[in-house]
């Protein structure tokens, strides 16, 4: 994870009630996660891979938690997905009503990187730079949303 996005989100959940329950899409930690920033919240990670901050295997896509939760957290992952959209919708169904979403992800002229470690990309690794447009538009079917670009 990108240490400004670990700031986003650590300023972001200052200003928000603290949540009763936490998913996390894409939780394996390759350079830190935020779990800690949700002390007290039942808190489930998932992701494709197990390693450190994994609670589940499996395809967030499809995946859902036995009831709705306050918040989903998506962090440094949706560039490493081949259907971001779908991961989107994942998180809207996984919410309870006013549940918040926090999402990072990087955009045009980043440079492509592992989800493994941060390093070069496998042969046959996803990665795709997140344009604003797109984003935005995947997200018209929250109520409210925010962009907020960090070059």
């Amino acid at each position: 994870m990108h240490p400004t996005a670990y700031q986003f989100v650590e300023a972001l959940i200052q200003r928000m009630p603290p949540p009763r329950n936490v998913v996390e899409i894409g939780s394996r930690q390759v350079h830190g996660g935020v779990r800690i920033l949700f002390p007290g919240a039942a808190y489930v990670g998932i992701d494709l891979v197990p390693g450190d901050g994994v609670d589940v295997v499996a395809d967030a896509a499809h995946w859902r938690p036995a009831s709705f939760v306050d918040v989903v957290v998506c962090t440094s992952t949706l560039e490493h997905v081949p259907a971001p959209r779908q991961l989107i919708r994942a998180a809207w169904e996984m919410l309870r009503e006013n549940g918040i979403f926090i999402l990072t992800t990087v955009t045009d002229g980043a440079t492509p990187h592992s989800s493994a470690d941060g390093g070069l990309l496998a042969k046959d690794e996803h990665y795709k730079n997140i344009g604003s447009g797109e984003l935005a538009d995947w997200l018209t079917r929250f109520r409210f949303f925010s962009l907020e670009y960090i070059p």
